[in-house]
């Protein structure tokens, strides 16, 4: 039996309790750049977004970004997942613009650490969706994400989940027809 919607909720702001409590508690490691302060920021920033409270997510993942930049560098691989982390939190807070920017960057940072194809199509979904909000660039976010599209088809028996396909099909199909070039005014 799975439990409720209002279970689900109460341990979802039950956990985030604990991982507040538990960021305060280290409070010398944030000064310190503890590599596991930025593990709690980020599970507190999952729990802040499951529970729709994407200010706090939008925090947390930001400050864990900065611990792993100051520790690991600021091209290092493992800052792309959390760059996606906070440009997903962004774009559904409404900030594209801002989305885009950390996508670029996150994708940028898997294109040079050579990641394969089923790491990036996350990325370049979020950078599709994001611009395709902004407004801007609308036939590259299409590209994109028929990229994203045939990368999962073809890694679904292996990687893929349904759901993943099953989005990114979503998305995409009531935007082939959309009308990506705009006509040129009259004089």
């Amino acid at each position: 039996m799975f439990p409720s919607t209002a279970h689900t909720l109460r341990n979802l702001g039950a956990a985030l309790s604990k991982f507040e409590r538990a960021v305060e508690g280290c409070g010398a490691w944030t000064e310190e750049r503890h590599p596991d302060a930025a593990l709690i920021l980020l599970s507190l920033g999952k729990a802040a977004k499951e529970r729709g409270d994407l200010e706090l997510a939008k925090r947390a993942f930001a400050r864990a970004l900065l611990i792993q930049e100051v520790l690991l560098g600021s091209d290092h691989p493992q800052l792309a997942k959390s760059l996606l982390n906070l440009a997903k939190v962004r774009r559904e807070a409404g900030d594209a613009d801002g989305a885009i920017l950390l996508l670029e960057r996150a994708i940028a940072i898997l294109e040079a650490s050579r990641a394969p194809p089923i790491e990036r199509w996350f990325a370049d979904f979020e950078l599709a969706r994001a611009l395709w909000e902004s407004g801007r660039e609308r036939q590259r976010a299409l590209e994109l994400a028929e990229s994203s599209l045939r990368i999962l088809t073809d890694a679904r028996e292996e990687f893929a989940g349904a759901e993943d396909l099953a989005e990114v099909e979503a998305w995409v199909a009531p935007r082939r027809n959309f009308p990506l070039a705009v006509a040129p005014s009259a004089p």
